[in-house]
């Protein structure tokens, strides 16, 4: 908020600009605003949901692949159960 309120010359500007630099790789660390901090924050949840559900569809998916086939298998399996005692 405060980057938003503060309106310096253009000269001023341009140093404010180059000791924030200068600062930032001193410090091995960059200035993020609190505009900046929240944006991220809301990404990061933003993507933690999309892979959640991406995750939940996928394991439904398998899942009713899953049962789909041991249901058929029991089925034949029944059948041909059936088959035989009537065969005999």
């Amino acid at each position: 908020m405060i980057d938003w309120m503060m309106h310096l010359r253009e000269d001023l500007s341009l140093q404010f600009e180059q000791e924030l630099t200068a600062l930032e790789e001193s410090l091995n660390m960059p200035y993020v605003t609190s505009v900046e901090r929240i944006a991220e924050a809301r990404g990061e949840a933003r993507g933690e949901a999309r892979g959640e559900a991406r995750g939940e569809a996928r394991g439904e998916a398998r899942g009713e692949a899953r049962g789909e086939a041991r249901g058929e298998a029991r089925g034949e399996a029944r059948g041909k159960w059936r088959a035989v005692r009537v065969c005999f």
